[in-house]
């Protein structure tokens, strides 16, 4: 920059504006902060893929079976067990977001170049920028096309609810006996109903029935009347995706 004299601090700007990008304050060769960043961004994303596709992958499991993937017609399902359809989406997307995530190491390694133009910093940065571009491309159309293929399964999340005869619901039971034992005492109470018996004694308990009615403590340990704001939150997020989505691809508006 230094070459073009007064006008160098314009040309600087007048480049960055062309390109999208903040004028740089002080502009060098061995700064490679900004393209580390933009890796470990992508890495982050693809930490955030991860850990949902994770997740949906445990809910895959046979012991568990809340969600399945829809797959093509003809697919095989598993190649030793006929009774088995293994995920094949949500494996590549988990897969892609791995090697994606591993490439944050490399990248903050370019940003230790010389006082000088350091080959060295460069070569690494121009191989991590060439895999993790593509990479996060791959991941997120892979993710996108693995949400569409879900198909969650509300009665076996039912069934799955229902194992725990209500014991998953003792927090909450915990919470409504709080107000008259305080939530210490009211913690103790449940938990050595829970230590001594089974679920069925919550009902019974007198530390409890002194306190709550036999609708109150069934209200209590009812799933279905315990998912505080998961609703509200679930429709919020929603909003904010579709506004997110609207802004990146205003013509996407349907």
């Amino acid at each position: 920059m230094h070459a073009f004299g007064a006008q160098g601090r314009a040309l600087n700007r007048r480049l960055a504006a062309d390109l999208g990008l903040r004028e740089l304050l002080v502009p060098g060769r061995t700064v490679n902060d900004l393209f580390a960043e933009y890796v470990v961004q992508l890495a982050m994303l693809a930490m955030t893929v991860e850990r949902i596709m994770t997740e949906v992958y445990t809910l895959m499991t046979d012991e568990i079976g809340e969600v399945t993937e829809q797959l093509d017609k003809g697919t095989v399902g598993s190649s030793t067990m006929p009774q088995k359809v293994n995920p094949k989406y949500v494996v590549r997307t988990i897969s892609l977001a791995a090697e994606l995530r591993g490439l944050a190491s490399p990248a903050l390694e370019t940003g230790r170049s010389s006082h000088e133009g350091d080959s060295v910093a460069n070569h690494l940065l121009s191989s991590v920028l060439d895999r993790a571009v593509p990479l996060a491309w791959r991941m997120s159309q892979s993710f996108a096309e693995t949400l569409t293929r879900l198909n969650p399964n509300p009665a076996r999340m039912a069934e799955n609810l229902s194992r725990s005869k209500g014991a998953i619901n003792a927090e909450n039971l915990m919470m409504a006996l709080a107000p008259m034992t305080g939530r210490a005492a009211a913690h103790d109470i449940v938990h050595h109903v829970l230590e001594a018996g089974c679920v069925s004694d919550l009902a019974t308990a007198d530390d409890i029935t002194l306190h709550l009615s036999a609708d109150e403590i069934s209200a209590a340990l009812s799933p279905a009347l315990y998912t505080g704001d998961s609703e509200l939150i679930a429709l919020e997020a929603a909003d904010v995706a579709r506004a997110l989505a609207m802004r990146l691809n205003p013509a996407a508006d349907a």
